[in-house]
């Protein structure tokens, strides 16, 4: 397991040669972007925010760290400097995250759509708005996929609770709306970017239910109805999540990516 040695201060080439030789997870084109200088006349980057293990964030000169608690995650803003013209310069600041992933590695990818009450707010909820906690997720599961468990209201079929009865309710008052003609995939297989879920609802049953909502450019969801899901990916650690009963799954992928993760490859298999 690497160190966690981003630290305020560090010039863009110095946090490029602490990630050098140690990175890894399906995130090779964000490192080779955040490592990408020859386009621009000039570049500057700022740790202008640490997230210890619990979510704390922890600003510059205003909040010490606590020295009990380790600092895993570092927002870096990266200032590049365009030439447009002979004439024009455009000054565009681009925002990453660097942390360690489940592998003991950094990972480092763009945070888009950041916002602006949280940039304006001195970073304050940018953890939790990552990982939707205020959406009511609870785990990240694998990589950058987040989950969080439904509560199946009495005993309505899987499919008929999609019928356009019944719209799922997030914490923070979000609506993912119930389609009136739901497509409900009964299968045993669901791969979801470059994770694949395999579903069973018991030792003899391996296949479960999957209903698929995309609901903006960003935010695509997957309600499950099994009772074990085990999550493989090329790059990460292989894991089983129970669902507890009376309960769906629902899968989401973190925010701030430059897509929704569940727009790159949301299917079912036989």
């Amino acid at each position: 397991m690497v160190n966690f040695n981003i630290r305020y201060g560090m010039s863009t080439m110095e946090i490029l040669e602490e990630l050098k030789g140690k990175t890894s997870g399906e995130n090779a084109a964000q490192v080779a972007m955040f490592r990408d200088t020859e386009k621009h006349i000039g570049v500057e980057s700022h740790v202008v925010a640490k997230i210890d293990s619990h979510g704390a964030e922890y600003i510059p000169s205003r909040v010490p760290a606590n020295p009990n608690v380790a600092i895993q995650y570092a927002i870096i803003a990266k200032r590049e400097t365009q030439l447009r013209t002979a004439n024009y310069r455009e000054i565009v600041t681009r925002y990453y995250i660097v942390g360690i992933n489940d592998e003991g590695m950094y990972f480092v990818h763009i945070l888009s759509s950041i916002p602006e009450a949280i940039l304006w707010g001195a970073y304050k909820g940018l953890f939790e708005w990552i990982n939707r906690t205020d959406q009511g997720f609870t785990h990240r599961i694998q990589g950058d996929l987040v989950l969080q468990h439904i509560p199946i209201k009495g005993m309505i079929p899987f499919r008929e609770v999609l019928l356009g009865y019944t719209d799922i309710y997030l914490k923070n008052g979000d609506i993912i709306k119930a389609d009136k003609r739901p497509e409900v995939q009964h299968t045993e297989f669901l791969q979801i970017g470059n994770h694949q879920v395999q579903m069973n609802m018991g030792p003899k049953k391996r296949r479960g239910d999957v209903w698929m909502k995309r609901v903006d450019n960003v935010n695509h969801y997957a309600l499950i109805n099994a009772s074990v899901l085990e999550f493989t990916h090329a790059e990460h650690q292989k894991v089983i999540h129970e669902v507890p009963n009376g309960h769906y799954a629902l899968i989401s992928g973190q925010r701030g990516r430059t897509e929704g993760l569940l727009s790159r490859t949301m299917r079912g298999g036989d």
